[in-house]
């Protein structure tokens, strides 16, 4: 496996993370590229999506909106899992697995709704699924 860092997202330079969203975002990736702090909701709760880096390029992100949760009468925060995504020539190696186990560090409470793709990696991590809400 190549060597590879993961950074909180505020760490990356606008344009490279620009750069990334153009490959991966195809249908809005101007509009991410602009407002990314609003659409993940930069520190609130202290929390923000994660990137993974190999060979100084962003390989993947796992995107992240914090949020609270009201269960029995109590108030939790809690990290919502979105725009997961390894580019597709790092895909394979590892790195999604790796990824996920951070981002599942993040918080303990945690919500998604994914693809079936993203689905095989959660339920390797212990996840299961439920379409009742």
């Amino acid at each position: 496996m190549q060597n590879y860092n993961i950074v909180k997202i505020s760490e990356i330079k606008s344009n490279e993370l620009s750069e990334f969203y153009k490959k991966v975002f195809l249908n809005r990736h101007k509009t991410l590229s602009r407002h990314w702090r609003w659409w993940y909701r930069v520190n609130y709760l202290g929390f923000e999506p994660i990137i993974i880096i190999s060979n100084n390029k962003i390989i993947g992100q796992a995107g992240l909106i914090p949020l609270k949760l009201i269960i029995d009468n109590k108030i939790l925060p809690a990290i919502w899992f979105i725009d997961f995504v390894i580019l597709p020539e790092h895909q394979k190696k590892g790195f999604g697995q790796i990824l996920t186990e951070k981002w599942m560090e993040i918080c303990p409470n945690q919500i998604t709704f994914c693809n079936e793709k993203s689905l095989r990696i959660f339920k390797k991590n212990g996840w299961e699924s439920n379409f009742d809400t």
